[in-house]
């Protein structure tokens, strides 16, 4: 994929906040936020609860669409929403989000 298509407002390098657990292959996404305040991407499991802190990873936006290709279907996301989906291949749900980020910045 060249540059001039790449369809998220932010460069491929950007840093993206996932879990480890993304990040090793052992888990799909199944909730991507574009965060109100600052614009964050955050591509996570399906959370139930109090995210774990612990588990949040950065990489680069670019390594998670190779992992997931159906993320460039987000790129247009709005900054406050989310997208979730009940399988990893579900379609993806678009809906407003809190304003507030689901994992604080690093």
């Amino acid at each position: 994929m060249t540059d001039s298509k790449w369809p998220f407002p932010v460069p491929k390098n950007h840093a993206a906040i996932t879990y480890d657990t993304i990040a090793d292959y052992s888990q799909h996404i199944f909730l991507v936020t574009h965060d109100y305040d600052d614009g964050q991407w955050q591509c996570l499991p399906e959370i139930q609860g109090q995210p774990d802190i612990a588990q949040a990873k950065l990489v680069s936006l670019e390594s998670l669409v190779a992992q997931d290709p159906t993320l460039l279907e987000l790129a247009d996301l709005p900054k406050g929403y989310k997208a979730i989906r009940q399988s990893p291949t579900a379609p993806w749900i678009r809906t407003p989000n809190h304003p507030k980020t689901i994992i604080a910045p690093l």
